[in-house]
């Protein structure tokens, strides 16, 4: 299993059947009536977010919190914490001659209850005020800023739906000018909601704005807004069909939270994915040893970013040499690491360390001073062979630097220079080549000019 944060799917705009919820059956069903019914259709609902590979799902249907419990009994029945449900409403907000439309998600154990009396008494959306008699969700009389504000109130997250939309914060007929600035720059609204996949695919004003590179200052936030794909989903082939990466290491609200908070680090849109490294550290594990300070050592790596804490004398560095020691490196001054060995790693041990190059499985296996022997998975689940013409150095560059390294390396000048070359040598090599090339170029230019 991955150790730590990881980019999931979340989904945070579905609606189910209901009255002034738009939401189109699938060819010869009727709406669900009865218990049984509505116990059925929840368990396709969550099995379809599922397929789609979701994580998390908030259920925003307007005005409405009758499907909210349905489903997430059913999320909790199937898949357990495979599928966080969020309750949620999405409710209009008064803006003049028309109407701006919120997301409004709450923590997952939030009682129905409390989202009746958020649409009673923060909205003055009683039951007999929610649709109009052809079906239709009423708009609330509330500002938008005074929607986000009842909402945080409550606990929850405020999302402006589909943005760029005609009912969206920032293409309301009636939403114009210091108003509308106004209202995108409230300082609890967290995230907007855009339909196109990439904030490239914007347009050039839509651009200035979620980027904060407008050149009015007045519709300028503090710092950039969270943008996210949502579905708008009304029927269940489209429940995931847009959707945003998160990352998290359990979905829930918190992480959702925490990620519109840090959106540049924990927030990815459909159609720019993050992306996986071609080399990365999978395991470590020490064996066979009933002494030595790294005995029964057993870590997971993160495949981004990994950062071991501890306090001095706890392992840290050793972890570090351990590594280096795998992948048969000497340290830039190996006389600052003598006894090692000895010390870290005695005679009987066995260390493990498990690698992926571009999707390929390998395992490094040293046996104290012995050199290191490799291993390769045939195939995802499958049986691992000896590889023995293969030296860890032939499987991908691996820079180590421990704490000396550190300080040797702030202190030394060629040693800062070398650092540079592998990190940009290939580059340079390249450019280097281009600038032989274009002089060849312009010396036979030269001559047929002649």
């Amino acid at each position: 299993m991955e150790s730590g944060a990881s980019f999931k799917r979340f989904d945070l705009h579905l609606h189910a059947p209901g009255e002034g919820q738009y939401f189109t059956m699938p060819s010869g069903e009727s709406m669900p009536e009865t218990e049984e019914e509505k116990q059925a259709f929840a368990r396709r609902y969550v099995g379809q977010a599922r397929k789609a590979d979701l994580a998390l799902i908030a259920i925003t249907n307007h005005n409405d919190t009758r499907w909210i419990d349905p489903l997430r009994r059913a999320a909790n029945e199937l898949y357990s914490d495979e599928l966080v449900v969020l309750p949620g409403l999405e409710v209009a907000a008064d803006g003049g001659i028309g109407s701006i439309h919120v997301l409004a998600i709450f923590p997952e154990a939030t009682q129905v209850d409390i989202l009746e009396r958020f649409l009673d008494d923060d909205l003055g959306l009683t039951r007999d005020k929610r649709f109009t008699r052809h079906g239709q969700p009423h708009p609330t009389k509330r500002s938008f800023a005074d929607v986000v504000d009842a909402i945080v109130n409550r606990g929850g997250l405020a999302i402006a739906a589909h943005v760029f939309s005609t009912d969206g914060l920032l293409d309301s007929r009636s939403n114009e000018g210091l108003t509308r600035k106004a209202q995108f720059c409230h300082n609890r609204l967290l995230g907007v909601h855009i339909n196109k996949g990439r904030i490239d695919d914007l347009n050039e004003w839509q651009r200035w704005v979620v980027t904060n590179r407008h050149q009015d200052p007045d519709f300028r936030r503090k710092y950039p807004i969270a943008c996210l794909n949502c579905s708008d989903a009304r029927k269940l082939e489209d429940i995931g069909i847009c959707f945003t990466y998160v990352k998290c290491e359990r979905p829930g609200f918190l992480a959702l939270k925490q990620a519109l908070l840090d959106h540049q680090a924990r927030l990815r849109l459909m159609d720019d994915p993050p992306k996986m490294p071609p080399y990365l550290l999978k395991r470590l594990e020490v064996t066979h040893t009933p002494s030595g300070f790294l005995r029964g050592l057993e870590l997971t790596f993160n495949p981004r970013l990994n950062c071991i804490i501890g306090g001095r004398g706890t392992g840290k560095s050793a972890i570090v040499e351990l590594l280096r020691f795998l992948w048969e490196q000497e340290p830039l001054r190996p006389t600052e690491m003598r006894g090692f060995v000895d010390v870290f790693f005695p005679e009987t041990a066995e260390a493990t360390l498990e690698v992926v190059k571009k999707q390929t499985s390998y395992r490094l296996i040293r046996r104290h001073r012995a050199p290191s022997t490799i291993i390769e998975r045939c195939e995802p689940g499958g049986t691992w062979i000896s590889v023995p013409d293969l030296h860890p150095s032939d499987l991908f560059p691996l820079d180590i630097y421990g704490q000396k390294e550190v300080l040797y390396t702030s202190e030394d000048v060629r040693s800062q220079l070398d650092l540079l070359d592998r990190l940009v040598g290939d580059e340079l090599e390249q450019l280097k080549q281009e600038r032989e090339q274009l002089l060849i170029d312009l010396r036979r230019n030269r001559e047929s000019i002649v």
